[in-house]
């Protein structure tokens, strides 16, 4: 960061395209009050300090000057940068434990579902059917994760104690026990799951 862009952060722009953030701004307001805060696109956000947001609209980074940090409200940051000219600034997320958890807990109902075949036995319940699908052990069925980050790293590594056959693939290359992994647009079209 460059001695002119030194300093604390007085403005704080609240930037999203879907997502409402003035519970976000009245959370902030009462930790840090001597923050500025804008709401975009309110007169003034475009003079900020800080960018926290999700989803930011195309075209947004531009006429914010002063920008030294943009922050992700959740764990990924793609939907801020993708397609947007980014000035210098760091770009940084968050990485929370109990969504961490919730993720892996979500993922690993979403596989048991279909592993276990409650797909069809709901299916079934509407046409008044009762048929037992096929029990398959976990080491029979591959899961595949596209996106190796902090979320599907851990989703995946949880399928795998579990007994799953997992792939996972990601931008860049990642290691993980007992997981088969690719990398990179070469290899995405390799990846099996």
């Amino acid at each position: 960061m460059t001695a002119s862009r030194a300093g604390a952060i007085r403005d704080v722009a609240l930037v999203s395209a879907s997502f409402d953030l003035r519970p976000l701004g009245r959370e902030l307001h009462e930790r840090r009050p001597d923050w500025r805060l804008h709401l975009w696109p309110e007169p003034g956000w475009e003079e900020a300090d800080l960018l926290v947001g999700w989803n930011c609209p195309p075209g947004v980074y531009p006429p914010m000057h002063r920008l030294r940090l943009v922050h992700a409200i959740a764990a990924g940051a793609d939907n801020l940068i993708a397609g947007q000219a980014l000035p210098e600034a760091p770009v940084c997320r968050v990485i929370d434990e109990a969504q961490a958890r919730g993720m892996v807990e979500y993922v690993l109902w979403s596989v048991l579902h279909f592993h276990r075949g409650f797909d069809q036995a709901l299916r079934q319940q509407q046409s008044q059917r009762w048929q037992r699908p096929r029990l398959r052990a976990a080491a029979e069925c591959r899961v595949g994760i596209m996106g190796l980050g902090e979320l599907g790293g851990r989703a995946a590594s949880a399928l795998a104690a579990q007994g799953y056959s997992v792939s996972g693939w990601s931008r860049r290359s990642r290691s993980f026990p007992g997981i088969a992994t690719y990398a990179g647009d070469s290899e995405r079209v390799r990846f099996p799951g």
